[in-house]
Protein backbone atom coordinates (compact mmCIF):
# COMPACT_ATOMS: atom_id res chain seq x y z
CA UNK A 1 0.00 0.00 0.00
CA UNK A 2 1.25 3.42 -0.90
CA UNK A 3 1.83 5.39 1.85
CA UNK A 4 -1.05 7.79 2.74
CA UNK A 5 -0.47 12.01 2.00
CA UNK A 6 -2.47 14.49 3.53
CA UNK A 7 -2.93 15.85 0.30
CA UNK A 8 -4.90 12.72 -0.76
CA UNK A 9 -7.06 12.81 2.17
CA UNK A 10 -8.01 16.17 1.81
CA UNK A 11 -9.13 15.64 -1.82
CA UNK A 12 -11.20 12.68 -0.76
CA UNK A 13 -12.67 15.04 2.58
CA UNK A 14 -13.88 17.72 -0.12
CA UNK A 15 -15.40 14.32 -1.93
CA UNK A 16 -17.49 13.39 0.78
CA UNK A 17 -18.52 16.83 1.54
CA UNK A 18 -19.98 17.47 -1.76
CA UNK A 19 -21.73 13.85 -1.84
CA UNK A 20 -23.10 15.29 1.41
CA UNK A 21 -24.38 18.61 0.24
CA UNK A 22 -25.50 17.47 -2.94
CA UNK A 23 -27.93 14.97 -1.20
CA UNK A 24 -28.23 17.28 1.78
CA UNK A 25 -27.20 14.62 4.39
CA UNK A 26 -25.38 14.78 7.36
CA UNK A 27 -22.98 13.01 9.14
CA UNK A 28 -21.47 11.99 12.45
CA UNK A 29 -18.90 9.96 13.36
CA UNK A 30 -17.48 7.41 16.67
CA UNK A 31 -14.29 7.00 16.35
CA UNK A 32 -11.44 4.74 18.43
CA UNK A 33 -8.09 3.87 16.78
CA UNK A 34 -8.00 7.15 14.93
CA UNK A 35 -8.79 9.09 17.96
CA UNK A 36 -10.24 12.18 16.17
CA UNK A 37 -8.43 12.42 13.43
CA UNK A 38 -11.40 11.91 10.51
CA UNK A 39 -13.23 14.55 12.45
CA UNK A 40 -10.20 16.86 12.62
CA UNK A 41 -9.59 16.38 8.86
CA UNK A 42 -13.21 17.40 7.86
CA UNK A 43 -13.44 20.63 10.66
CA UNK A 44 -10.28 22.00 8.24
CA UNK A 45 -12.75 22.85 5.68
CA UNK A 46 -14.70 25.73 5.95
CA UNK A 47 -18.77 25.35 5.82
CA UNK A 48 -18.94 21.97 7.11
CA UNK A 49 -21.21 22.12 9.88
CA UNK A 50 -23.33 22.35 6.85
CA UNK A 51 -23.12 18.26 6.61
CA UNK A 52 -20.81 16.97 9.91
CA UNK A 53 -22.43 16.74 13.41
CA UNK A 54 -19.87 15.70 15.32
CA UNK A 55 -17.62 13.58 16.58
CA UNK A 56 -17.30 11.46 19.54
CA UNK A 57 -13.98 9.81 20.31
CA UNK A 58 -14.67 6.53 22.05
CA UNK A 59 -10.97 5.44 22.13
CA UNK A 60 -11.39 2.99 25.69
CA UNK A 61 -13.59 0.74 26.84
CA UNK A 62 -15.30 2.41 29.17
CA UNK A 63 -15.80 5.89 26.96
CA UNK A 64 -17.88 3.00 24.58
CA UNK A 65 -19.49 1.49 27.61
CA UNK A 66 -20.73 5.06 29.22
CA UNK A 67 -21.03 7.03 26.43
CA UNK A 68 -22.57 4.78 23.93
CA UNK A 69 -23.93 2.14 25.98
CA UNK A 70 -22.12 -0.96 24.13
CA UNK A 71 -21.98 -3.68 26.84
CA UNK A 72 -19.26 -4.12 29.04
CA UNK A 73 -19.35 -8.24 28.68
CA UNK A 74 -19.45 -7.79 24.89
CA UNK A 75 -16.12 -5.77 24.49
CA UNK A 76 -14.43 -8.29 27.11
CA UNK A 77 -15.04 -10.96 25.17
CA UNK A 78 -12.51 -12.37 23.06
CA UNK A 79 -14.27 -13.60 20.35
CA UNK A 80 -15.91 -10.18 19.75
CA UNK A 81 -14.31 -7.42 21.88
CA UNK A 82 -13.73 -3.89 21.06
CA UNK A 83 -12.06 -4.56 18.00
CA UNK A 84 -14.33 -6.12 15.76
CA UNK A 85 -17.15 -5.76 12.57
CA UNK A 86 -19.64 -5.93 15.78
CA UNK A 87 -18.52 -3.29 18.12
CA UNK A 88 -17.59 -0.55 14.67
CA UNK A 89 -21.03 -1.23 13.76
CA UNK A 90 -22.56 -0.91 17.04
CA UNK A 91 -20.82 2.36 17.91
CA UNK A 92 -22.42 3.49 14.48
CA UNK A 93 -25.71 2.81 15.33
CA UNK A 94 -25.28 4.60 18.80
CA UNK A 95 -23.91 7.61 17.93
CA UNK A 96 -26.58 7.66 15.41
CA UNK A 97 -29.08 7.17 18.24
CA UNK A 98 -27.69 9.80 20.15
CA UNK A 99 -27.67 12.15 17.22
CA UNK A 100 -31.55 12.81 15.84
CA UNK A 101 -30.06 15.19 12.91
CA UNK A 102 -27.43 13.14 11.50
CA UNK A 103 -28.47 10.96 8.67
CA UNK A 104 -25.16 8.92 8.64
CA UNK A 105 -23.14 7.87 11.08
CA UNK A 106 -19.71 6.35 10.86
CA UNK A 107 -17.54 4.26 13.21
CA UNK A 108 -14.01 3.04 13.36
CA UNK A 109 -12.06 0.43 15.53
CA UNK A 110 -8.85 -1.33 15.07
CA UNK A 111 -5.65 -1.66 16.63
CA UNK A 112 -2.36 -0.44 16.09
CA UNK A 113 -0.32 -1.75 18.80
CA UNK A 114 2.60 -2.26 20.09
CA UNK A 115 0.51 -5.21 22.85
CA UNK A 116 -2.03 -5.83 19.98
CA UNK A 117 -3.37 -9.81 19.75
CA UNK A 118 -1.36 -10.84 16.81
CA UNK A 119 -4.92 -11.33 14.66
CA UNK A 120 -5.73 -8.13 14.92
CA UNK A 121 -2.49 -6.20 14.64
CA UNK A 122 -2.88 -2.88 12.43
CA UNK A 123 -6.63 -4.14 11.47
CA UNK A 124 -9.28 -1.92 11.30
CA UNK A 125 -12.95 -1.90 11.13
CA UNK A 126 -15.34 0.53 9.36
CA UNK A 127 -18.82 0.97 9.47
CA UNK A 128 -21.61 3.01 8.34
CA UNK A 129 -25.06 3.07 9.47
CA UNK A 130 -27.76 5.50 7.13
CA UNK A 131 -30.52 6.42 9.81
CA UNK A 132 -33.72 5.93 7.29
CA UNK A 133 -33.43 2.40 7.25
CA UNK A 134 -30.06 1.51 9.15
CA UNK A 135 -28.55 -0.07 6.44
CA UNK A 136 -25.14 -0.99 7.04
CA UNK A 137 -22.13 -0.74 4.77
CA UNK A 138 -18.52 -2.34 6.46
CA UNK A 139 -14.95 -2.43 5.36
CA UNK A 140 -11.85 -4.25 7.49
CA UNK A 141 -8.22 -3.82 6.14
CA UNK A 142 -5.06 -5.20 7.35
CA UNK A 143 -2.69 -2.43 7.50
CA UNK A 144 0.93 -2.87 6.46
CA UNK A 145 3.44 -4.11 9.15
CA UNK A 146 5.79 -2.45 10.97
CA UNK A 147 8.48 -3.56 9.60
CA UNK A 148 8.03 -2.66 5.81
CA UNK A 149 7.34 0.75 6.95
CA UNK A 150 10.33 0.87 8.59
CA UNK A 151 12.23 -0.25 6.40
CA UNK A 152 10.93 2.51 3.94
CA UNK A 153 12.62 4.95 6.58
CA UNK A 154 15.84 3.80 5.76
CA UNK A 155 18.71 2.32 8.11
CA UNK A 156 18.52 3.47 11.88
CA UNK A 157 21.15 5.57 12.90
CA UNK A 158 20.51 4.93 16.47
CA UNK A 159 20.05 2.05 18.84
CA UNK A 160 17.29 -0.61 17.98
CA UNK A 161 15.76 0.80 21.22
CA UNK A 162 16.00 4.80 20.47
CA UNK A 163 14.56 3.86 16.97
CA UNK A 164 12.03 2.15 18.12
CA UNK A 165 10.90 5.16 20.70
CA UNK A 166 11.62 7.93 18.00
CA UNK A 167 9.88 5.25 15.02
CA UNK A 168 6.97 4.71 16.60
CA UNK A 169 4.92 7.74 17.06
CA UNK A 170 5.32 8.31 13.04
CA UNK A 171 4.49 4.72 12.88
CA UNK A 172 1.48 5.50 14.84
CA UNK A 173 0.42 8.60 12.92
CA UNK A 174 0.93 6.62 9.52
CA UNK A 175 -1.60 4.21 11.03
CA UNK A 176 -3.89 6.67 11.67
CA UNK A 177 -3.59 8.56 8.23
CA UNK A 178 -3.92 5.12 6.37
CA UNK A 179 -7.25 4.31 8.51
CA UNK A 180 -9.17 7.88 7.62
CA UNK A 181 -8.24 6.85 4.32
CA UNK A 182 -9.49 3.48 4.21
CA UNK A 183 -12.71 5.22 6.34
CA UNK A 184 -12.91 7.62 3.22
CA UNK A 185 -12.84 5.34 0.64
CA UNK A 186 -15.88 3.77 2.59
CA UNK A 187 -17.76 6.81 2.77
CA UNK A 188 -17.33 7.96 -1.22
CA UNK A 189 -18.36 4.19 -2.24
CA UNK A 190 -21.56 4.62 -0.03
CA UNK A 191 -22.38 7.95 -0.71
CA UNK A 192 -22.04 7.69 -4.59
Amino acid sequence: MERTSQAKIYTKVLEVIRLLRESRKRIVFAESCTGGAVAANFTVVPGVSEVFCGSMVVYRNDSKTQWLGLDPAMLADPEIGSVSPQTSQLLARQVLAHTPEADFALAVTGHFGPDAPAHLNRRIFVALVRSVDFRVWTKDALLPNLASLRSENGPASASKKDSASETYPHLRSEFQAMAVEWTLDLLIEALS
